[in-house]
């Protein structure tokens, strides 16, 4: 498994990215830290289904950094939204994390724009001492005081076996060493602050969701999951077992065997109405 560095191309004034592939149009958002990159491991399937999107989120990749010094969550989704307004038809949407958070926010203010969503390790309901922690760690960020890799690795993955790849963890950490840490400290500022998408607005939205995340996820948790599929009007889960923050990088295969014949789904269910 090997994790390709991308061609970019100028995507919005803002944005860089690659795109390829052909079929139903796919818009694929990392989560903090992370890059087009991370994806790369998917795409040779993906590809072969859908007309691909994969963006460096603002401050990260070759993305330009926001000009505000806190940015919101919906700063990065009205961003990223220019991508797929003047589209023909509803785009797909896949997210990571702080990524997931963007879909959710996608697929809740442009509805218009989303014909179904994959929310990946995503968060809902943050216990209070969730929100304090992750909310601390954002804090020392923006102080530089806290860029401490190997506990965040140590969130993120599970220890590597047999059949979980040991490069996706040394993948990440390359990343993290070499990640913009204006933009990393925007990001993360976002993420944490960000109150999830409550009950009442989950069941607004129309078109099908799937979530997914790790067994082992302590932070994502398949019990947040879950809440939200049950939240959805057309709302799915999955938990992929043995897996963590980062299941799309070790778990990529099982994440695909869900991840494709749902998008596909919802597409034809799309074009036929």
């Amino acid at each position: 498994m090997i994790w390709k560095t991308l061609p970019r191309s100028k995507l919005s004034k803002q944005l860089n990215g690659w795109r390829g592939g052909s079929g139903p149009h796919l818009l694929m958002i990392h989560g903090v830290g992370m890059h087009a990159d991370y994806w790369s491991n998917l795409i040779p399937r993906l590809e072969n289904y859908f007309s691909l999107t994969v963006i460096d989120m603002p401050g990260h990749g070759s993305s330009l950094c926001s000009s505000a010094k806190t940015p919101s969550l919906a700063h990065y989704t009205d961003r990223i939204a220019q991508l797929i307004q003047n589209s023909s038809a509803p785009s797909l949407v896949v997210g990571h994390s702080m990524g997931a958070m963007i879909a959710l926010d996608l697929a809740t203010r442009y509805a218009d724009c989303i014909s179904a969503f994959v929310a990946l390790n995503a968060v809902f309901q943050r216990s209070d001492t969730a929100k304090n922690e992750v909310r601390s760690r954002a804090k020392s960020i923006a102080e530089g005081t806290d860029m401490n890799i190997s506990s965040t690795l140590e969130r993120w993955f599970e220890k590597p076996s047999e059949g979980v790849p040991a490069i996706a963890l040394t993948e990440c950490e390359k990343w993290l060493n070499r990640v913009n840490h204006k933009g990393y400290q925007q990001a993360y500022h976002a993420f944490a602050h960000h109150d999830e998408p409550d009950a009442d607005t989950l069941k607004r939205i129309q078109c099908a969701g799937l979530f997914m995340t790790g067994e082992n996820e302590p932070n994502s948790t398949p019990a947040m999951s879950r809440a939200m599929a049950s939240a959805l009007e057309h709302g799915e889960y999955y938990i992929a077992k043995g897996a963590r923050h980062m299941m799309s990088m070790t778990h990529g295969d099982e994440v695909l065997d869900k991840l494709v014949p749902f998008l596909l789904q919802h597409t034809a269910i799309a074009n036929h109405e």
